[in-house]
């Protein structure tokens, strides 16, 4: 048997929505070694305001397995699947969970923004008062601002909105959206 089999490593799982908390606590249950990077935010209610414990990345955990144990933790209610990159499943070194925990530990104010949103992507709002409105990303300005080009009135708007509250329709080479 090779090194490579026999180490633990980090990798990334993709959980269903919102059971990030309930998927940790089943792992440890289960006595496999995982992390759910969490950190207090202020939440806004229409009556109340509280601070709630939410994950860093919405969906995901990370589990330090050996290659034979990767198939035990897809058996873990809530695990969907393991993230791939390039063919294989996405590793993670120690050396960037402890700088995630670092950052955390030091109460360092942290936003998630995917990268997989570009110039051209067409788009739609997914939360907010501006749910619902599709356009093509124009540009982001920032972490909160972005341009959007709205097709049918050849007008363009610049709205902030986070990058948590969009979703991505299509790129611009898909035929799709001709």
């Amino acid at each position: 048997m090779n090194l490579k089999q026999n180490r633990s490593r980090w990798l990334v799982c993709y959980t269903a929505p919102r059971a990030e908390k309930k998927v940790n606590e089943r792992l440890k249950k289960w006595e496999i070694e995982a992390y759910l990077p969490t950190q207090r935010v202020l939440k806004q209610w229409s009556d109340r305001k509280k601070w709630v414990e939410e994950a860093l990345f919405r969906s995901y955990i990370f589990v330090k397995v050996k290659p034979r144990e990767q198939h035990q933790v897809l058996q873990v209610p809530g695990i969907l699947r393991f993230i791939y990159y390039l063919g294989q499943p996405a590793e993670i070194s120690e050396k960037q969970i402890e700088d995630i925990r670092a950052l955390l530990r030091n109460e360092v104010p942290l936003e998630t923004v995917p990268l997989n949103l570009k110039k051209g992507d067409f788009i739609r709002i997914t939360a907010g008062p501006l749910k619902d409105i599709e356009g093509q990303l124009m540009e982001i300005q920032g972490k909160r601002k972005l341009v959007i080009h709205l097709k049918g009135i050849e007008q363009s708007l610049v709205a902030s909105v986070s990058p948590h509250q969009i979703e991505k329709i299509s790129n611009i080479n898909d035929s799709s959206q001709g």
